[in-house]
């Protein structure tokens, strides 16, 4: 018999914790209060439960853990301003579809952003870029991916602010009713506004905040 099957039967363990004690010294697991049982009657353990044990004290298992900038993130995590930017986007698809502004003549109607955008064309830069932004966050899951995605964050956050304030400061100053020109009176709706406003924080945030700081 070698030694080191002699020294194995001389022991015994937690079946629990796996915790090891001389034949004699414990009856019971301190820690666990399990009866032991002999070393040698417990299976092997797989890499599966070391890894796990591992995992729990915080210390890799024959593995270099990943730099904390490379771990990846669950997907329902909000931190380093990927929350607020799924929200931003997604407030903006909301406004989207909100009225943008109320004409008095020639008609009493109202148009929201869809609206425009099938007029003009133009408005759908708007659309885009919050749909865009709404999955290009969400994909984002490391530190690093995310600062790595901060120009184009900030670009598509900029694209609503750009297509609002083209209207705002250029919008239509007289309609065509019936061969007739006549001089347009509207008045801008809040949502329009709010579209100025998500887009100035969301690319703020993208520029400066998305994934955290660089060290």
């Amino acid at each position: 018999m070698s030694y080191l099957a002699m020294t194995v039967r001389g022991l015994v363990a937690c079946p629990f914790c796996r915790e090891i004690f001389p034949e004699r010294e414990q009856r019971a697991c301190p820690l666990c209060s399990v009866a032991l049982v002999p070393l040698s009657s417990l299976p092997p353990r797989d890499d599966h439960e070391l890894d796990a044990e591992a995992e729990a004290e915080g210390v890799a298992h024959d593995r270099p853990r990943p730099a904390p900038e490379e771990q990846r993130l669950p997907w329902t995590y909000l931190g380093l301003a990927r929350g607020p930017l799924l929200a931003l986007s997604a407030l903006g698809l909301l406004a989207f579809f909100l009225p943008w502004v109320h004409t008095f003549t020639p008609d009493k109607r109202v148009f929201t952003g869809a609206d425009i955008a099938q007029r003009t064309g133009v408005a759908w830069g708007a659309f885009a870029a919050w749909f865009t932004m709404l999955p290009l966050v969400l994909s984002r899951r490391t530190a690093r991916a995310m600062q790595g995605a901060r120009l184009i964050v900030a670009v598509l956050g900029a694209v609503p602010v750009t297509v609002a304030l083209t209207l705002l400061l250029n919008p239509p100053r007289s309609a065509e009713a019936r061969g007739v020109v006549i001089a347009l009176r509207f008045e801008w709706e809040p949502a329009i506004y709010a579209t100025v406003a998500l887009g100035v924080v969301a690319a703020a945030l993208g520029a400066l905040r998305f994934g955290g700081s660089s060290d």
